[in-house]
C-alpha cells in the first residue's frame, strides 16, 4: 500500500492543538528556512554543494517588562548554519551555532553534525543524522528586578556553566516534499550553578510542494515542537515563484502571524536575502508587536 505523503503531514500536524512555548530553544518564524535548527540530518535539506546561512531575530522590540530601566528585546537571537554535501560520498556535515538572549538568560550552543543519506529514488533520500557541541548557558542576577529578596535561589553578579550536547534526528527530502526531526537535549543535562536544567526537546516538521504552473510552486507546511510538557504549533505556506522570488504566511498557535519573504540574488541565484515579520496575535497588551528576523545566505556554486 503506498502513503500519500500530504496525508502523513496532515495527520502529524493535528496530534496537537495546544501551544505554550519554552524559551529554552529559539523560536523562530521562517523556520522553513532553517531545516538544520530542526534536525541534524537535514543537511539533505540544502541539496548539493556548501551552503552557508546568518539570521537575527528580534523578539518584542522595546518590551521592557525585564528591566525597569532598559527598554529592549524580550529576547534577540543570532545563527549560523551550514551544510556540506561530500563529493562522491553518501555523507554530509552540517553546523548549527546560535546565540539566545531572553531577559537575563543567554544560552549559547555549538553542534557540528553529521547524516548519512540514503537515496530511496533519483529524486530523495533518507537522512540519518547525530549532531555533537557544547551548550553554554549564563545568567545575570543584577539584571533582577527583585520583588522578594530572601529568595534563596537570588545571587549576585553572574553565572555561567557549559555541559556537552547531543541530538539526533531524521529527515526526508524530495523534490514534492520534506519530513523529519530530531529529539535534542539528549543527556538532559542540569545546569546547577544557575538552576536551569535543560530539558529534552522533540521537533517534527513536514511539507509539501505542490507545481501549480511551470514556474509557480506553493508549499505548505508545519513544525510540532515540544519541551517537557508544553508544546508549539506552527504552520505556514510559501510561494515561490522561479526560485527568484518567494512569499507567505506562518501561523503559531497562539502567539503569532508572520509574514516572510526572500529573494535569491546575483545572476547565478547564489546569495539569497530573507525577511519575517510578526503580528502578535495574543496578549498584545503586554507584548510589543516589533518582532522580525532578517536572513543572509550563500550556495557556493
Amino acid at each position: 500500500m503506498k502513503l500519500n505523503p500530504l496525508l502523513i503531514v496532515l495527520s502529524i500536524s493535528c496530534l496537537t492543538l495546544s501551544q505554550s512555548y519554552s524559551q529554552q530553544h529559539p523560536i523562530i518564524s521562517s523556520y522553513m528556512q532553517q531545516p538544520l535548527m530542526i534536525s541534524p540530518a537535514a543537511s539533505t535539506g540544502y541539496g548539493t554543494g556548501t551552503y552557508i546561512q546568518a539570521m537575527h531575530r528580534t523578539q518584542w522590540a522595546g518590551y521592557d517588562a525585564f528591566n525597569e530601566s532598559n527598554n529592549r528585546p524580550a529576547s534577540h537571537v543570532q545563527m549560523i548554519t551550514g551544510a556540506l554535501q561530500l563529493k562522491d560520498s553518501a555523507g554530509g556535515f552540517g553546523l548549527l551555532a546560535y546565540n539566545d538572549n531572553t531577559a537575563e538568560f543567554q544560552t549559547i550552543d555549538i553542534k557540528v553534525n553529521y547524516a548519512y543519506h540514503i537515496y530511496f529514488s533519483k529524486k530523495g533520500s533518507l537522512g540519518i543524522g547525530i549532531g555533537a557541541g557544547v551548550r553554554s548557558k549564563q545568567i545575570d542576577f543584577d539584571e533582577f528586578i527583585v520583588k522578594h529578596p530572601n529568595d534563596e535561589l537570588l545571587s549576585e553578579g553572574s553565572a555561567s556553566q557549559a555541559r556537552p550536547n547531543l541530538s539526533a534526528g531524521l529527515w526526508i527530502n524530495h523534490e514534492r516534499y520534506y519530513f523529519g526531526g530530531s529529539y535534542t537535549n539528549v543527556l538532559d543535562q542540569e545546569f546547577e550553578e544557575i538552576s536551569v536544567p535543560d530539558e529534552p526537546v522533540t521537533m517534527v516538521t513536514g511539507g509539501y510542494h505542490f507545481i501549480l504552473a511551470p514556474e509557480w510552486k506553493l508549499s505548505p507546511g508545519f513544525l510540532w515542537m515540544n519541551e517537557a510538557s508544553e508544546n508549539l504549533l506552527a504552520f505556514h505556506t510559501m510561494g515561490n515563484y522561479r526560485e527568484l522570488v518567494e512569499v507567505g504566511f506562518a501561523y503559531r498557535h497562539e502567539e503569532a502571524v508572520s509574514l516572510i519573504t526572500g529573494a535569491w540574488l546575483l545572476e547565478d541565484r547564489s546569495l539569497r536575502l530573507g525577511l519575517a515579520a510578526d503580528l502578535i496575535t495574543e496578549n498584545q497588551d503586554v507584548k510589543s508587536s516589533a518582532s522580525f528576523e532578517v536572513m543572509l545566505g550563500y550556495q557556493f556554486r
